[in-house]
């Protein structure tokens, strides 16, 4: 039998916007959390859209998004690679 944990792990913490991951258990497509004050989570993949069902993100959560687009790809990949290795 395997457990897993679930977690949260901030990516990023920047100006009022909040970028995390729920890996490893979460969903494909891979994708990150993103939050601001005043508006509600919205899941973005590594290209920068939502995933569907999911609003826009506000200007200062894109900046926010592009400006660490490095560790945010580095961390879906990651978890990408994972979720392939899942036994379910």
């Amino acid at each position: 039998m395997v457990y897993l944990v679930m977690f949260t792990k901030n990516i990023v913490n920047q100006n009022d916007v909040r970028i995390t991951d729920n890996y490893p258990i979460d969903h494909s497509p891979g994708h990150v959390h993103v939050s601001s004050k005043n508006h509600p989570p919205t899941r973005i993949g590594p290209n920068g859209y939502p995933l569907k069902g999911n609003r826009i993100m506000t200007p200062q959560e894109n900046n926010v998004f592009w400006e660490n687009i490095k560790i945010i790809r580095k961390v879906i990949k990651k978890a990408q690679k994972f979720i392939k290795r899942l036994p379910w």
